[in-house]
């Protein structure tokens, strides 16, 4: 199960390379619809740490142009998007086949991305690294 963690300016998707892969897959599904939503709940139950808190679930959803990405009430990841942005935002869930636990791959505005929000919540795609008991 998903897992995102935030922190103001730093929010990261962590999950198996499968978690990755079916939440692009929703993504590209919601873009070739042109309309709607989606609502993904995430595992919030665990330390978020070095995060300041794990949020409860996302929503996905068609809008106009830019990619919007924010943080609601502390508990829920936001993002709206063109379906073409969509689809740029879901190239960033590709996740390697040898891809190793800590791979990770950025989404976030810089000077002259016309494609994302300057004000957009930065994301983090990562596979979840091994825990030891």
């Amino acid at each position: 199960m998903l897992r995102i963690r935030y922190s103001p300016r730093e929010t990261d998707i962590e999950g198996t390379a499968e978690d990755l892969r079916h939440l692009r897959s929703q993504l590209l599904e919601l873009a070739l619809e042109a309309k709607g939503q989606i609502t993904v709940m995430v595992d919030a139950n665990y330390d978020p740490k070095p995060f300041d808190t794990a949020l409860k679930l996302v929503t996905i959803s068609i809008g106009t142009g830019q990619t919007s990405v924010e943080v609601i009430d502390g508990l829920q990841l936001s993002v709206s998007a063109s379906p073409e942005n969509l689809r740029r935002l879901a190239s960033f869930m590709v996740v390697p086949e040898e891809a190793q636990p800590g791979w990770h791959s950025h989404y976030e505005y810089f000077a002259g991305n016309e494609f994302i929000m300057p004000n957009a919540e930065p994301l983090i795609f990562s596979l979840r690294r091994l825990t030891t008991a």
